[in-house]
């Protein structure tokens, strides 16, 4: 990064680095399209190497109070499925799925949800 921000300081055209980025590292060379981003970035006033946080929408179903509402449901009916807790929570699969496996870790067996480390004999009590 540190290149392209040096190039682009002394005038240098994107094309011109990264053709010359192309023909001293080949193929461990940065792609076109981020030495463009760079300088384009560059441009616009970026001064900084750093990771930055992009703008988008911000994780909102998987909540601490959605997480303890799922274990509540979870608690009242064991054999509750996906939809009906999708329609009850009011929450999408991919933040349920989040919420079953990173949160609670459950697993789907015989048809009711169970902790991932339990023997056969305690999933069937």
């Amino acid at each position: 990064m540190l290149i392209f921000y040096y190039d682009n300081k002394n005038g240098l055209r994107p094309q011109e680095c990264f053709k010359h980025l192309s023909s001293t590292f080949s193929e461990s060379a940065r792609s076109r399209s981020a030495v463009f981003n760079w300088f384009t970035g560059f441009e616009r006033g970026r001064g900084s190497f750093k990771y930055e946080a992009r703008t988008g929408r911000p994780p909102t179903a998987v909540t601490q109070e959605n997480v303890q509402a799922f274990e509540k449901s979870m608690q009242r009916n064991r054999k509750i499925t996906n939809v009906e807790l999708e329609q009850e929570l009011g929450i999408g699969l991919a933040s349920m799925q989040t919420i079953i496996h990173d949160h609670l870790s459950l697993l789907m067996r015989r048809w009711r949800w169970v902790p991932y480390k339990l023997t056969d004999e305690q999933e069937d009590s």
